[in-house]
């Protein structure tokens, strides 16, 4: 008999950066999350709470996601694309 269910002790996990944007400093629910590899990429989030008069606040989380997830699966895309646009730059 096949399992077709992933055995938690054979998940690979790993740390990535969560992005999340709530529409002001009480809200409880982000309204936008984006997933990074290197901390590098969130450093704009760091300024972005003091560049925007909108109100919008940009928290950055540390977090563990599996390997086979879809957080892991964009943080890749997101970190990928980060690093071809600084490369476009120089």
């Amino acid at each position: 008999m096949i399992n077709n269910y992933k055995n938690k002790y054979l998940l690979v996990m790993k740390y990535i950066y969560k992005m999340s944007f709530y529409n002001n400093g009480r809200c409880i629910r982000s309204h936008t999350n984006m997933y990074y590899l290197k901390e590098e990429h969130t450093r704009w989030g760091h300024d972005w709470n003091s560049r925007r008069n909108t109100g919008e606040v940009c928290k950055i989380f540390v977090i563990e996601v599996d390997e086979d997830s879809n957080e892991y699966n964009s943080a890749v895309n997101n970190s990928r694309t980060a690093d071809n646009e600084e490369e476009e730059e120089d």
